[in-house]
């Protein structure tokens, strides 16, 4: 009788064993499978916004291409003006001095045979 109580405690144990042992795999299985949804939510994300970030860079590229930009980007960047065109520049400061207003114009004959780094040293000195 003792060695069938023993048998009986022994497959009690064995199986409780087992079922923690089942228990931590699936725990561990499920834990692994949250923190994998969980990179996959922020990597979905994370190409939404690279998505976002690619149809405004496309949309910038292709306002850079029209002759608006390039118009745009002459007159502010490198000073260009149009034939006929008149540029006025106020020189001086702020305080109560009298202040001097230049013109520039793109048809001055003054102007037509300086060069731009000229101009640029006249209209500062």
């Amino acid at each position: 009788m003792s060695l069938m109580l023993s048998s009986a405690k022994f497959k009690y144990i064995f199986f409780s064993i087992l079922v923690l042992l089942v228990s931590a795999s699936i725990t561990k299985t499920t834990l692994n499978l949250l923190k994998s949804n969980r990179r996959l939510d922020d990597l979905r994300a994370e190409v939404s916004e690279l998505k976002k970030k690619k149809e405004n860079l496309e949309k910038e590229l292709l306002y850079k291409k029209t002759d608006e930009f390039v118009e745009k980007a002459a007159r502010n960047e490198l000073n260009l003006v149009k034939p006929g065109e008149k540029v006025y520049v106020v020189v001086g400061g702020s305080d109560n001095k009298k202040k001097r207003t230049e013109v520039l114009s793109s048809s001055s004959k003054r102007g037509e045979n300086e060069s731009v780094i000229y101009q640029w040293y006249r209209l500062f000195f």
